[in-house]
């Protein structure tokens, strides 16, 4: 018999040969090469944090998202005027809900609601776990994108190494992980604004016909904005200051696109909670902002700016480190990584210049504008906004690194610093997860 002639055998074969040939190709092989490795970072750092159970944890922290979709499903989501109850409590179809929360948007909620539509309860806390990842994935990426563009050297040759370690940073990051056991809208909101940071600097790139490039990326930046409104707000406020410097006249005819597109979120949110107000009098239930932003004279909200800064050295809800059970020497690692983490991101802004200045601003700079204008919030949840600032922890990294090594091409020594920082940051940062979320 010819296994020759085995129509499989000759797939097989020609499937080589175009592998082969593709191989052959210096572009495909640098592909590969750069794929590579992100890929194996990428499955051992979730199959470890699978094998630890962390399908089990999914709702350590409430399971809010599946009420709230469940509420939409028994009821309806214009029958709820697009709100939508917020805590552990089942609304059957016979009990409309007596509070709905005001406090956020939508959504963050529909991609949940899809996947709830598509494989019912049963199934839902692993389409959750899975678009959890994903969602890590994609900010990672897009940081390491961001990261590429103000701190790599074509003339050093690291560009391909400065993606890899910002990529490994991020997806052991404590506040980006956690995405996997809470729902809240600041995720999406993040990875939408990280993606219009992206779009706009293909725009900053291209030549002055690119306006495709710029209404993508205002458009992403309304999207982040609706998602999460707080941070649409704080981009608007940054793009004021911003688009009253001396640069140059296109930059400043982007920034005010931008602009318009990231107020656009708050009035449409502020507009869909009045028309709840006025269908559900009296049941609308969330913080005002002049309470969220500390104002208020209740003896109850009484942290202030200092305490607003916990998040820096504790984000987990509910437990101390001490009652966690978290080794000291664990905890002090993982703070010095977001602390020094701090500190070079300021240096990296103080030696960045031009559209490079521009988009660390954008990405991470002017997420610290919510300490003083939000520190009431962030002082009693900072295990829930410790997101926001996470961009810049990773980006001070790298950034601080590459700009505070030598870059000469000849030299192996800031390449091979960058490298085993990265690794030792990846090992640390994974080990605390496993630790604090997944050891219990």
């Amino acid at each position: 018999m010819d296994w020759t002639s085995l129509p499989w055998l000759k797939m097989i074969q020609q499937a080589v040969d175009m592998l082969v040939g593709m191989l052959k190709s210096p572009a495909a092989r640098n592909k590969i090469s750069f794929a590579l490795p992100l890929l194996v970072v990428t499955y051992f750092t979730f199959s470890r944090l699978l094998n630890e159970g962390l399908h089990a944890h999914i709702y350590d922290f409430g399971n809010e998202a599946l009420r709230a979709v469940q509420a939409w499903e028994n009821h309806g989501f214009l029958a709820m005027g697009g709100m939508y109850p917020w805590g552990r409590t089942y609304y059957e179809a016979n009990h409309f809900p007596e509070i709905i929360y005001r406090s956020k948007t939508p959504l963050h909620l529909l991609p949940l609601w899809a996947g709830y539509r598509l494989f019912g309860e049963s199934a839902y806390h692993l389409f959750k776990l899975y678009w959890s990842l994903a969602i890590v994935i994609l900010i990672a990426l897009l940081l390491a994108t961001i990261a590429t563009a103000c701190f790599a050297s074509i003339r050093a040759g690291n560009r391909q190494l400065v993606f890899g370690v910002t990529y490994s940073i991020a997806i052991t990051n404590e506040a980006l992980l956690r995405y996997c056991l809470v729902d809240e809208p600041q995720y999406l909101g993040l990875l939408l604004h990280l993606a219009g940071v992206v779009l706009l600097l293909g725009w900053i790139r291209q030549p002055f016909h690119a306006v495709g490039r710029l209404r993508s990326a205002a458009g992403t930046f309304f999207l982040a904005s609706w998602t999460y409104p707080i941070l649409g707000g704080i981009n608007w406020l940054t793009l004021m200051g911003l688009s009253r410097l001396r640069l140059g006249k296109r930059l400043r005819k982007g920034l005010r696109s931008i602009l318009i597109a990231s107020i656009l979120g708050p009035i449409l949110y502020f507009l869909q909670r009045f028309i709840a107000s006025a269908m559900f009098p009296g049941r609308l239930l969330g913080q005002s902002l002049p309470t969220r932003m500390g104002f208020t004279p209740d003896k109850i909200f009484h942290n202030g700016v200092f305490d607003a800064l916990e998040f820096l050295i504790w984000q987990k809800s509910g437990l101390n480190m001490e009652e966690s059970g978290v080794a000291l020497s664990h905890a002090l690692e993982h703070y010095g990584i977001w602390v020094i983490g701090l500190c070079l991101f300021v240096l990296c802004l103080a030696r960045s210049c031009g559209n490079r200045q521009l988009l660390l601003i954008l990405a991470a700079g002017e997420m610290w504008l919510f300490i003083p204008l939000f520190h009431q919030t962030l002082s009693q949840h900072p295990w829930i906004y410790g997101i926001l600032f996470m961009p810049s922890v990773v980006l001070g990294w790298v950034g601080g690194l590459a700009l505070l090594l030598p870059k000469r091409k000849i030299n192996l020594f800031a390449p091979s610093i960058l490298a085993s920082l990265g690794v030792l940051i990846w090992a640390i940062q994974l080990r605390f997860f496993l630790a604090n979320y997944l050891a219990f």
